[in-house]
């Protein structure tokens, strides 16, 4: 077969002949596969090569991934001579000559070479090896290889695509898991398994499939290992553990003390488990078909010690066993002997001779066998003597299992209402939440903390997804005494980054744990991740404060640009610039970055009272105070587009702040006018509007007819209409004047003008019925607005670097300074 020519990369000219020569010799081929094969043409052709290669067929080498599989951009060039079957041209194209027969290409018919791509000299014939990139006929007539970037997605690159994006798919998971199983090999199947299972490893039943397919498909080594990952991570998967335990006793047959280790590790595991009855009885029984009747004794009793569905099955089944077998073969030789003692005291005590055992194999005056020689059969003397034997032996299991009762019946309501004890992405019920709760709460309060923890492990199972339990679990360990914080470290690591990749709760709680722990390498791990994930602002606040608290001021640092340039909100981006000006200020002592980071915030958000405020606590905060930045930032916020009121209360503070800290009283004087001037603004904005709302209560309103409505619903004419829209009559009303009556129709024919306001006054007369209520205290005691020092202005302005509260001067009320939070009072 003849090789393509290669493509010359960038860095030198390389030929495929080259490539080959780097690459491992494999079988050359008499045939190339039809049109189409070659390549992943589409779902189909991916699908039948895969159950191809499933079946028998040679390795793959993509699976593998060879070193020499990554080729350079393949590019027109010459095909050199040699025996070759060229696949068959596109519909339309111009079909390729033979290769015997022609000596050279003909310069004219080929493409001419790109400037990134120079073709080479034809290289001497050679195989190509079946894993190498397939030809592909174009138009033109030249055969070349498909650029890599072109090469389309195969089924298994599509299902992938997906789980990529959204690792919690859990139908997209299981569609690539079901192609995975079909039309892959195993090398792709172990690596779906293993990305699914890291994601959501409770899914125990995946699990049983992993250790199947390695099982029959793999070594038992890798079987093993699977099993052991498994039940690592669903320690209380009954289910597992019993499919473990097949596969034990199929491998170690001959060795039952293996698989007694395995039995023993299953009940450590999950043997309390509500469930677990079925692990249990394999036990038991296990044991009664290697013929160990007090080894199976004993794990009954310990069954019937633990509240489980099926626990009245438990004690049957041992009656049934002990009725089934001697007695001398449930126990053992020592408890045997002193079962019978107390049982033939008892038979003597009741009658005058009881029988005794046969002493015919015995040598004569011996009660037992010498030394050396196996003891002879035990023969009981009577069918009472077996009855009463074991009735003894059944009499404290039976109070074990009657206690064994009791604990089950308190629990049976809870669990009777667990209706989805597994895992699964689907959200639980409202009233099987309750239940967990109300069941936990009830275990704790029993006190057994194996069994406290037994059932917290089940229901994070079914709970896997719900941070509040995970919480829970965590607060309780953290009250044990003493605490285990590698108990508690493992809890968080499976919700955080198992469950719980994405909740910033439960991460910050466990970042606090890791400081208190001393460990800030893990708390900065914890954080980072989080941040990977989410973009939130008090997560990479808390990354910074940890930063800065590890001593990396650098990286703190440059963490508040970063999250400054990436800030889509505004206001976040503001709470984030007053925070990295403290920083600069306050821990790197660097002033002028700070009001370099302040000016540009001012400059994209000019309307941010915040911003200005923190501009003049910057200067004012200064040693000693810079007057002359404090003035410019005044000046700037007073020239920028605040609301009236907002531009007043900087007003007031800048002539407050030159009257202590001014050098000139030009200056003083300027700042009192501009005051003055605004206070008469803000005076004339407010009775526009109190003049508008008292407009807009007016009783007559326009009717759809085109006249007004008087108050009694009733049209009136238009010289009374006129007369109530002036707002004669209401004034009338709220004055409570009786003897001044609003002016009706009858009075005058001509609209009176409208007089100006005046704000009511309260008479010592009665009120009138429509009167209004006298003002409250404080406002008969305020004074007409007037200008700078105005008790009324003063009241307005109750905080000011005089405020003897906590915070700073130009806060109001000390709400606001440079080291508190919050929102501006006018807003």
């Amino acid at each position: 077969m003849t090789s393509p020519a290669v493509a010359q990369p960038a860095g030198g000219e390389v030929s495929f002949a080259d490539i080959l020569e780097e690459a491992e010799p494999a079988a050359p081929t008499s045939e190339m596969a039809p049109d189409g094969e070659g390549a992943a043409a589409g779902p189909a052709s991916a699908a039948s090569a895969a159950v191809e290669r499933a079946t028998g067929g040679e390795a793959d080498s993509a699976a593998s991934a060879p070193a020499t599989s990554a080729t350079p951009t393949l590019a027109t060039a010459p095909t050199p001579a040699g025996p070759s079957t060229v696949p068959a041209p596109a519909p339309g194209s111009t079909p390729a000559p033979a290769p015997a027969a022609k000596p050279a290409a003909d310069p004219a018919s080929k493409p001419a070479p790109t400037p990134a791509s120079k073709p080479s000299p034809a290289p001497a014939a050679r195989a190509i090896p079946s894993d190498a990139v397939p030809v592909r006929e174009f138009a033109g007539g030249a055969a070349v290889a498909p650029q890599v970037a072109d090469k389309p997605l195969t089924e298994l690159e599509k299902l992938w695509k997906p789980v990529k994006e959204n690792p919690a798919d859990f139908t997209a998971w299981a569609l690539l898991i079901q192609y995975a199983e079909a039309q892959c090999f195993m090398e792709d199947i172990r690596e779906v398994l293993r990305s699914f299972l890291s994601r959501y490893p409770y899914c125990y039943g995946y699990w049983k499939k992993y250790c199947d397919l390695e099982r029959k498909r793999g070594t038992p080594e890798l079987c093993s290992e699977v099993f052991e990952r498994g039940l690592r991570a669903v320690p209380l998967s009954v289910d597992l553990w019993l499919h473990y335990l097949g596969y034990v006793r199929s491998v170690h047959e001959q060795r039952p003390d293996l698989v007694r280790d395995a039995f023993e590790r299953a009940v450590a595991a999950c043997g309390l488990e509500f469930r677990s009855d079925r692990l249990w009885e394999q036990y038991a029984s296990w044991e009664t078909q290697n013929k160990e009747g007090p080894r199976a004794l004993a794990v009954y009793r310990r069954a019937l010690a633990v509240p489980t569905l099926s626990y009245r099955t438990h004690f049957e089944n041992l009656e049934q066993f002990v009725g089934e077998t001697p007695p001398q073969d449930l126990l053992t030789v020592e408890e045997f002997l002193e079962a019978r003692r107390a049982v033939l005291a008892e038979l003597k005590a009741s009658e005058p001779a009881p029988a005794q055992p046969s002493s015919e194999l015995l040598p004569p005056g011996c009660d037992e066998a010498p030394p050396g020689l196996p003891a002879p059969p035990v023969i009981l003397s009577s069918d009472d003597e077996g009855v009463r034997l074991r009735s003894r032996i059944l009499a404290p299991l039976r109070q074990l299992h009657m206690g064994t009762e009791k604990q089950v019946s308190l629990r049976w309501n809870y669990e009777e209402l667990i209706k989805r004890p597994y895992f699964h992405v689907k959200p639980l019920e409202k009233g099987q939440l309750k239940n967990w709760k109300a069941y936990l709460d009830f275990e704790i309060e029993q006190g057994d903390k194996e069994r406290i923890r037994v059932l917290f492990e089940r229901c994070l199972i079914a709970c896997a997804l719900y941070e509040e339990y995970w919480l829970k679990y965590i607060r309780y360990l953290e009250s044990q005494d003493p605490v285990d914080p590698d108990l508690i470290r493992s809890v968080y690591e499976r919700a955080c980054w198992t469950h719980l990749p994405k909740k910033p709760t439960i991460h910050m709680l466990w970042a606090t744990f890791e400081e208190k722990q001393g460990d800030l390498e893990r708390a900065s791990e914890v954080v980072e991740r989080l941040s990977a994930l989410v973009a939130a602002l008090e997560v990479t606040q808390r990354r910074i404060n940890l930063a800065r608290r590890r001593g990396r001021l650098e990286l703190a640092e440059r963490l508040y640009a970063d999250t400054l340039k990436t800030c889509l909100h505004k206001g976040q981006a503001v709470a984030m610039a007053v925070k990295f000006v403290r920083f600069l200020y306050k821990v790197r002592d660097d002033r002028p970055k700070a009001e370099e980071v302040l000016r540009e915030a001012i400059r994209h958000d000019p309307v941010n009272q915040r911003l200005y405020l923190q501009l003049v606590d910057l200067g004012f905060q200064s040693r000693p105070v810079d007057v002359a930045m404090v003035q410019d930032a005044f000046r700037m916020a007073l020239a920028s587009g605040l609301e009236l009121r907002d531009r007043l209360l900087f007003a007031h503070r800048r002539v407050e702040f030159l009257e202590e800290f001014g050098e000139d009283i030009q200056s003083l004087q300027a700042a009192q006018e501009e005051y003055s001037s605004l206070a008469r603004a803000a005076k004339a904005e407010a009775k526009r509007r109190k003049q508008e709302e008292a407009d807009d209560t007016e009783p007559g309103r326009p009717a759809a007819s085109g006249g007004p409505v008087s108050a009694a619903g009733t049209k009136r004419p238009a010289a009374a209409a006129a007369t109530a829209q002036n707002g004669t009559e209401k004034r009338a009303r709220a004055d409570g004047a009786a003897a001044a009556p609003a002016p009706t129709v009858q009075q005058t024919a001509v609209r009176p003008t409208k007089p100006a306001y005046q704000a009511p006054q309260p008479t010592p007369t009665a009120a009138a019925p429509f009167a209004q209520p006298p003002p409250p205290p404080q406002q008969q005691q305020q004074q007409p607005f007037g200008g700078y020092g105005h008790p009324q202005q003063q009241q307005q302005y109750f905080g000011g670097y005089q405020y003897p509260g906590p915070g700073g001067w130009n806060y109001p009320g000390g709400q606001h300074n440079y080291n508190q939070y919050g929102q501006y009072p006018y807003h």
